[in-house]
């Protein structure tokens, strides 16, 4: 019936929506791991150690809420 294949359709859709978020925050915890990791930077003329340059990330506003969002709040019904 139509009715069944629209809850396929609606079943299919949220798996993907969740693959697609869990997707997201791994590369976001990723991106948070790689900044930690990033060396600090050289003063190339004196050779000597400087603070570690502010890294910043732009991350498009369409998924930059992603992070906060635990994965229960993302339906799996």
């Amino acid at each position: 019936t139509t009715l069944s294949s629209n809850q396929k359709n609606l079943s299919s859709i949220r798996c993907f929506v969740r693959q697609a978020i869990d997707s997201c925050r791994q590369n976001l915890t990723l991106v948070d791991e790689l900044i930690e990791h990033i060396p600090s930077t050289y003063d190339r003329i004196h050779q000597r150690k400087v603070r570690r340059s502010n890294c910043i990330v732009n991350i498009p506003n369409t998924i930059k809420g992603l992070q906060y969002y635990p994965s229960t709040s993302v339906q799996t019904e």
